[in-house]
């Protein structure tokens, strides 16, 4: 009975380990590179990025933006 539950434990902690991070569309200042946003790595994810990226140009025009993935 020990036996199965530290078996199942280190199942239970690999499985829940991120091996891999997800990326992601992250909109970010062009000067120091702070975050403003992040959307998932997908086509609609990618659409809404952008869109946040216009509205925060339109709002703050001092400032340069840009959209990366991580």
């Amino acid at each position: 009975m020990s036996c199965f539950l530290v078996v199942y434990t280190l199942y239970y902690i690999l499985k829940t380990m991120r091996v891999k991070k997800d990326k992601a569309y992250v909109v970010v200042t062009k000067s120091k590179e702070r975050v403003q946003g992040a959307f998932p790595y997908t086509e609609e994810g990618r659409k809404d990025a952008y869109e946040y990226l216009g509205k925060l140009c339109k709002k703050d025009k001092s400032k340069d933006f840009k959209v990366k993935i991580v």
